[in-house]
């Protein structure tokens, strides 16, 4: 393949660079669910940064009502595979390549003008909207349960609910309330929008969702509880101090005790009189959990208060 013409000829173009493909490739690798797929470009030397950046973007971009997902660059015409890596070198083994203009002052022909590129995509997030950063989130889940010793008193019946009671104090009897502990996962996220998202998270910690959550497979209102936070900063290959990403583990539980034809949840405390769960109020009249509006915390719209 002859690269002696002009690259504003090159048919193929991503973004703002043109590229030609290499002779041979791609080549892939399928497994059942997984696979990998590789590609070699040929691209002018000083396009490389722009490469690069379009191959990854920062995870996410913030107006003043939205988050907006920029993905990697995936394999063209797939939505299947994102890059993983670039790597870059020289088209001409016999001469160096200056992408970084490290030397502007060298002799015309020190440096060659042309780069080859060995792009390597594995299977990735797949997404509808590019516009929807949920797709960004990263959701897990481990249900288990905590054991409720049920105080019998005399209170409990046996054989039938008009049996005769169950006097003994010491009698072994429990119940498993179902719990999930759910954690969120936000990667990526620009150094820069991290105090919008911080309140948006302190304001909330504690609290109990006042509507179904959809992430949570539409959890009931008063369920899922926002216990916590952590995040760390990345390093990387990025030049701004405003690009430096962050990620953050978000933490929930769940509670969900299912009573009859109701689903209750963190407000809700087991009353022995009567052998269910019970909304309780507080002395000044608030419940025990306050609530309030635990989507906000996400895209698209992350709003510090209700």
């Amino acid at each position: 393949m002859s690269v002696n013409e002009d690259p504003s000829t090159w048919r193929l173009i991503t973004g703002d660079v043109p590229y030609k493909l290499i002779n041979g490739f791609p080549t892939g690798t399928i497994n059942e669910e997984t696979g990998q797929v590789e590609e070699k470009y040929i691209i002018q030397a000083s396009d490389l940064r722009a490469f690069i950046a379009i191959s990854f973007p920062l995870g996410i971009a913030l107006d003043q009502e939205n988050i907006y997902l920029t993905p990697n660059r995936r394999y063209p015409g797939s939505v299947a595979f994102v890059t993983q890596s670039v790597r870059w070198e020289s088209l001409d083994s016999s001469k160096p390549c200056d992408p970084y203009g490290a030397d502007p002052g060298a002799p015309v022909g020190t440096y060659c003008p042309f780069l080859t590129l060995t792009i390597t995509y594995v299977t990735g997030k797949k997404q509808d909207d590019e516009n929807d950063a949920t797709t960004l989130l990263e959701v897990s889940a481990d249900a288990s349960g905590e054991f409720l010793m049920y105080p019998i008193r005399g209170l409990a019946k046996w054989g039938a609910a008009n049996g005769p009671a169950a006097q003994g104090a010491q009698l072994p009897a429990s119940k498993l309330v179902p719990t999930t502990q759910w954690t969120v996962r936000w990667p990526r996220i620009n150094r820069v929008f991290l105090p919008r998202i911080i309140t948006a998270m302190r304001n909330r910690i504690g609290t109990v969702n006042n509507a179904a959550m959809p992430m949570f497979l539409n959890a009931a209102a008063e369920t899922i509880l926002f216990a916590g936070y952590s995040y760390r900063e990345d390093y990387t290959w990025r030049e701004g101090w405003e690009d430096t990403p962050a990620s953050i583990d978000l933490k929930f539980v769940e509670k969900r005790v299912v009573q009859g034809a109701d689903v209750v949840g963190h407000n809700h405390f087991f009353r022995e009189e009567t052998g269910e769960f019970v909304k309780l109020f507080m002395p000044g009249g608030g419940l025990v959990y306050h609530s309030s509006n635990l989507n906000n915390i996400f895209p698209p719209a992350v709003k510090e208060t209700d």
